[in-house]
C-alpha cells in the first residue's frame, strides 16, 4: 500500500469517527427534546386545568355575588292564593325562563304543597316566574301558567 492509500484510509477513519460521534450527539439531542416536549405537555396540561379551575371559580363567585346583589335588591314577597283545579298536590315557581335573558339574575326554583286548594310561598318581588301545579301523585305538572310578583310589595294574592 503506497503512502496516498494509507493517507486516505487515515481520512476514512476520521471522518467515519466524526460521523458516528455527530450521530451520537443528534440521539442524544433528539431524546432530550423528546424528554423536554413531553415534560412542557405534560406543564401545559396542568396550567390548563388551573386556568380551567380559576374560571370555574370565577364565574361560581361572581354568580354568588350577583345572587347577593340582587337578594339586597329585590324584596321578600309572601304569595298565597287558592288553586281550583286540585285541593292537594304541589305547586312549584321558577324563574329560568327570565334568568335564560340575564345570567346575573339568582335563579330561584321553590315549591310548596297545596293544603285544602290553597298554598303560600315566600318569593322574591321583582321576578317572573314559571308556575307549575302538580297533582297529588303525579310526576308531571297538569298545569303551567306565568307569575310577575311586583317589587315593593310584602304580600301578593295569585289564585290559579
Amino acid at each position: 500500500m503506497g503512502e496516498g492509500t494509507r493517507k486516505g484510509i487515515g481520512k476514512l477513519k476520521i471522518g467515519l469517527v466524526i460521523c458516528i460521534v455527530v450521530i451520537v450527539i443528534l440521539a442524544g439531542l433528539s431524546i432530550w427534546f423528546y424528554m423536554n416536549k413531553t415534560s412542557l405537555e405534560s406543564q401545559l396540561k396542568e396550567r390548563w386545568d388551573m386556568w380551567g379551575s380559576e374560571l370555574y371559580w370565577h364565574d361560581y363567585y361572581q354568580d354568588a355575588y350577583n345572587a347577593l346583589k340582587h337578594a339586597v335588591t329585590y324584596n321578600q314577597v309572601q304569595v298565597s292564593g287558592a288553586v281550583s283545579e286540585t285541593q292537594t298536590g304541589t305547586i312549584k315557581f321558577d324563574n329560568k325562563e327570565e334568568r335564560a335573558y340575564n345570567k346575573s339574575i339568582p335563579l330561584i326554583e321553590s315549591s310548596v304543597p297545596i293544603v285544602n286548594g290553597q298554598y303560600s310561598i315566600l318569593l322574591l318581588g321583582g321576578h317572573s316566574y314559571s308556575v307549575y301545579i302538580y297533582l297529588a301523585g303525579d310526576a308531571y305538572y297538569s298545569y303551567w301558567g306565568a307569575l310577575y310578583v311586583p317589587l315593593g310589595v310584602t304580600t301578593f294574592i295569585a289564585n290559579w
